[in-house]
């Protein structure tokens, strides 16, 4: 089973090399989901980023997994061609029309990322007909959930979840209310949460949009308005407060039940995280794998 994790750095990159990955997810700082971040590769480094990967027997994917427009089209192909001359192992991808596209001009493995939605077996099964040979299942799936998929996905594509990372009510790409405070298209512009953006950039739109939901959805402490999804809001009348994201620290997976499912791939969240916690979790998941955490058989 494939441990995927992240590289948003030199420094992170050797790191999870050295903690045990066995693959690689890395994006340029255009068309990925974290373009708003500086946990990115200059275009000239992609070529050194792969070679370093493999040099160390890692697998090395490429994250292109915004929703370009037209207008981005010719743009994101070329991004695309110059990524495919480097050799990578795959590319994580997350429009259908872009998929199918790629599936034909180039002899490249195509991996649907988690914006593809797939969340049941038809979907899974619909990706794989126009050219993914792997999903990542929704994040807000069960365990049951996810060995349904499995199961009823069929052969023709293979199933990766992730197990650490920051995880969020919303369904992936369907929440903009970072969008909004920040300006940013959630789907084309990448990530776009108030704290991957320049704060004073968010000020004013913060200063008009929340007074209007302190009392009626929510309370917020201002030191904590550069990301409202870690807000402990609270309903209106209700005194028990909830969050919208919870951060990957506070959460706990059972990676014996996560195997028993029949996922072939596990994903680690954080490009833009903590090195430190992120090889903790990389090391943890490759003693479970190797039989550290008792499993049945």
């Amino acid at each position: 089973m494939e441990i995927m994790a992240p590289a948003g750095s030199w420094e992170m990159l050797r790191a999870v090399v050295a903690a045990g990955a066995d693959a690689i997810y890395f994006g340029s700082d255009q068309f990925n989901l974290r373009a708003n971040h500086a946990a990115n590769f200059p275009r000239d480094e992609i070529t050194r980023v792969i070679e370093y990967a493999h040099q160390h027997g890692v697998r090395a994917y490429f994250c292109a997994n915004t929703l370009p427009t037209t207008p981005q089209i010719e743009a994101y192909f070329g991004l695309l061609d110059h990524v495919v001359r480097c050799s990578p192992d795959g590319l994580i991808l997350s429009s259908l029309g872009v998929i199918s596209a790629v599936s034909r001009k180039y002899d490249v493995m195509i991996i649907a990322s988690v914006w593809a939605g797939a969340s049941n077996a038809r979907g899974a099964r619909l990706l794989g007909e126009i050219g993914a040979r792997e999903v990542t299942a929704a994040r807000q799936m069960t365990l049951d959930e996810i060995r349904r998929l499995v199961s009823s996905s069929g052969s023709q594509v293979r199933i990766r979840t992730f197990v650490a990372g920051n995880w969020c009510a919303n369904l992936d790409g369907r929440c903009y209310m970072n969008s909004f405070l920040s300006t940013q298209r959630i789907h084309a512009d990448g990530c776009c949460g108030p704290a991957t953006r320049d704060r004073a950039h968010c000020v004013e739109r913060r200063q008009s949009f929340f007074p209007t939901l302190t009392g009626a959805v929510g309370t917020l402490s201002v030191a904590t308005l550069h990301n409202p999804c870690r807000v402990r809001w609270s309903r209106s009348g209700d005194r028990s407060p909830f969050l919208l994201q919870v951060p990957g620290e506070q959460i706990r997976v059972n990676l014996s039940e996560i195997m028993r499912t029949g996922v072939e791939g596990l994903k680690v969240n954080g490009r833009a995280g903590f090195i430190l916690p992120l090889c903790d979790s990389i090391v943890a998941i490759r003693a479970c794998l190797a039989g550290a955490v008792p499993r049945e058989d």
